[in-house]
């Protein structure tokens, strides 16, 4: 375990891609995390309404139906101070009018505290979120 606290963390894990989202949640098993998935960014907004207080919200960019900056838009408006990290492979598969990097640029630019270059390990993305919890960016929710 990377870390121990008396209050669990509680982070929401929202991609469009199955398998990503079962490696991401395993490569976070056993860190005394309290986890939720969500498929999409549709399912992420209603697990935010049903679950509330996360503490950390990490997101795929690359998604159909809402891309990954609109979906934090619509996050950040009912949740201003819920932490985002946002996902993806990069590059300049095109989103609309814009390429995977603009998205992660745009995100950044409206709030996302960090990024992370898929493809990842476990050792990495488990590296990813124990750094910001411990730069104590991560504040336990109430």
């Amino acid at each position: 375990m990377f870390f121990n606290l008396k209050k669990k963390i509680k982070v929401l894990l929202v991609d469009d891609d199955p398998d990503m989202l079962n490696f991401m949640k395993l490569a976070l098993k056993g860190l005394g995390l309290e986890l939720h998935t969500s498929p999409d960014a549709i399912e992420g907004l209603e697990a935010l309404k049903k679950h509330g207080n996360f503490d950390l919200l990490v997101t795929d960019i690359m998604m159909p139906e809402m891309n990954g900056v609109v979906f934090l838009e619509h996050v950040k408006v009912f949740y201003p101070n819920l932490k985002i990290c946002v996902c993806s492979s990069g590059g300049s598969q095109m989103v609309g009018e814009h390429s995977a990097d603009k998205l992660i640029e745009l995100a950044l630019e409206k709030g996302a505290l960090n990024s992370l270059r898929k493809p990842f390990t476990r050792e990495e993305f488990k590296s990813f979120i124990n750094s910001l919890i411990k730069s104590e960016a991560i504040s336990i929710s109430s």
